[in-house]
């Protein structure tokens, strides 16, 4: 068999088993929130997806009709299909797109999941502080959770990412945990969030030093300057 044709017959069965990358729909707010990691990580992968971003009053009115397998977004739509809660449709656009932001290692992989869903357990924890209308109840639910919370989850956390021996949180590349961490860094320091300070970070080097590594790449920024 000679060359030419052993490598028209490779790239035709290459071609032929490659599977299709499915029909990808994202439906969030038209804000960061809690899509803006999985929006990233598809973008860095080099993922195409349709970002739609929908009214707060649409999206009343689509619950109220059922739309929505939960009831709350985001929700990705895979071949039309529903996918919930953030954290799965982060990782899955970590696991499609082709820039590694998932490991293959199964224990460096479990890290991943691992500061993910501490990352929401942490945000989720402001939830409650967020609902709050009484403001000196308000102003104490928001000082224990810098004092007590925070500290508790993000030191944890702040101990693995110093271990990783990089800039990175886990092995010495880019994963969906450094853009998550971004994100968080972001809402932190925006001044937005009354009775947080925002030199939080400060005190947890690895984990600022993470966010700032996925800040600083270039994808990433181009993402941004859309």
């Amino acid at each position: 068999i000679n060359a030419e044709y052993m490598g028209h017959f490779l790239s035709v069965y290459f071609f032929s088993h490659t599977p299709a990358m499915p029909t990808l729909k994202l439906i969030y707010f038209p804000i960061a929130g809690r899509a803006e990691t999985a929006r990233m990580a598809f973008h860095v992968g080099g993922v195409p997806f349709e970002d739609c971003r929908i009214s707060f009053e649409e999206f009343g009115k689509q619950k109220a009709e059922g739309k929505f397998l939960m009831g709350s977004v985001p929700v990705l739509e895979v071949d039309g299909e529903q996918l919930c809660q953030s954290n799965a449709i982060a990782t899955y656009a970590a696991k499609v797109g082709n820039a590694g932001l998932y490991p293959s290692d199964p224990l460096q992989a479990a890290k991943v999941d691992m500061f993910m869903q501490t990352l929401e357990e942490l945000v989720a924890a402001l939830g409650p502080s967020m609902r709050e209308k009484d403001e000196e109840k308000k102003k104490a639910m928001r000082e224990e959770w810098v004092t007590v919370t925070s500290k508790r989850y993000m030191g944890a956390l702040d101990s693995v990412a110093a271990k990783s021996g990089s800039d990175f949180a886990v092995g010495s590349a880019m994963t969906v945990v450094d853009i998550a961490l971004m994100n968080m860094a972001t809402m932190l320091t925006s001044g937005r969030m009354d009775h947080v300070p925002t030199t939080l970070l400060d005190s947890y080097p690895a984990l600022k030093a993470s966010g700032a590594a996925a800040a600083a790449d270039a994808r990433i920024q181009a993402y941004l300057a859309k």
